[in-house]
């Protein structure tokens, strides 16, 4: 026999080895897995049962929620602490002055195209009221 014939069977002993080890060590973790499984199951119970209390607890507090926030169900307005009146309110930044350039009150404004008998058209176009008639040529 030679080197490479020894070295080859012990090789295939050693695999052999682990081989049974691993399916021993198999075992194992069938019953490790069928414990684990089973304390999943006796936990899932009890949750089961708090499922609809909760889901009833939630939808309470929303339906609550929202007639705090719409001011009860009589139909009355918001409360004062809810109501803001952006209109009463002003906010001047230390760098508002950049914004004031020449001209501006040209952007805030509206031209006029026309006037409501449409014979005007605001001094944007010359037209003339009138239609003239073609001259034959």
């Amino acid at each position: 026999m030679t080197e490479e014939d020894r070295t080859d069977r012990d090789l295939g002993a050693r695999f052999a080895r682990l081989r049974e080890e691993e399916r021993a060590g198999g075992e194992d973790y069938r019953r490790f897995a069928a414990r684990v499984a089973a304390r999943a199951r006796l936990r899932a119970r009890p949750r089961r049962r708090l499922v609809l209390p909760a889901l009833a607890a939630m939808a309470a507090a929303i339906v609550l929620a929202v007639l705090i926030l719409r001011g009860g169900s009589g139909g009355a307005t918001a409360p004062a602490w809810g109501r803001i009146d952006l209109s009463a309110t002003s906010l001047r930044m230390p760098t508002d002055f950049l914004l004031d350039t020449p001209g501006n009150e040209l952007l805030r404004s509206v031209p006029a195209l026309g006037a409501p008998d449409g014979t005007a058209t605001g001094g944007l176009i010359h037209a003339p009221a009138t239609p003239t008639p073609e001259k034959p040529s």
